[in-house]
């Protein structure tokens, strides 16, 4: 039986091609979503390659389903090719949204070059200096005790909304040391006032249970 899945299951770039052969009809969009989600970068790139402008239908929704998937595969390379081909076809393919998700989730994960990559690319398409708010995946990053992806928010002044962060003290009670000095660091006065007062009487009763 030859359909999208069965001929990525191998992982065989020869028998997806023998596939391709057979099957006039074979869904090339889930031929990559399977490709993507089993890591077969060389599948993953051949249908890039050779269909990205002649049978992938390209949709919101499908481009950040593949991007999202992608963040937790074992190497950042799939991810990175797909973003950079995505962009080259249309840069307005994810909104400001959906790249905020997505840095989320790389935080979340403590993916750092791809939580790089992102910020990156929302910063530069922000051209009409719009106010993005990166709070969620800087709460995620130091979750994950991110420092390095946590710094990085730091140095590209992107906005955070510390005072927010302070009331969120339950839930960063075990954070790295390394973490908890960038978030105290950058907090004002009185969120530092509010996040330390909180953090301690939070620490003091975990280590008594």
């Amino acid at each position: 039986y030859f359909d999208s899945e069965s001929s990525v299951h191998f992982g065989n770039i020869s028998i997806f091609k023998f596939y391709c052969n057979k099957v006039n009809n074979l869904n090339i969009n889930d031929a990559l979503y399977y490709s993507v989600e089993k890591e077969c970068k060389s599948i993953a790139k051949y249908i890039i390659d050779n269909y990205l402008d002649k049978r992938i239908k390209l949709s919101q929704s499908y481009v950040y389903k593949l991007l999202s998937n992608s963040i937790n595969l074992k190497s950042s390379y799939i991810f990175n090719y797909l973003i950079d081909k995505f962009q080259s076809v249309d840069t307005k393919l994810l909104d400001s949204e959906d790249k905020i998700k997505l840095l989320s989730e790389s935080c979340y994960s403590n993916k750092v070059e791809i939580g790089m990559k992102i910020t990156d690319l929302i910063l530069e398409q922000n051209t009409n200096e719009k106010l993005i708010d990166f709070t969620l995946p800087f709460f995620n990053a130091a979750d994950s005790g991110s420092s390095g992806l946590c710094q990085y928010l730091i140095d590209k002044k992107v906005f955070i909304d510390f005072d927010l962060l302070s009331f969120q003290v339950q839930n960063l009670a075990f954070i790295k040391k390394d973490v908890l000095d960038i978030i105290i660091k950058n907090m004002t006065k009185i969120a530092k006032d509010t996040f330390i007062s909180c953090y301690l009487k939070n620490a003091i009763c975990a280590k008594n249970k």
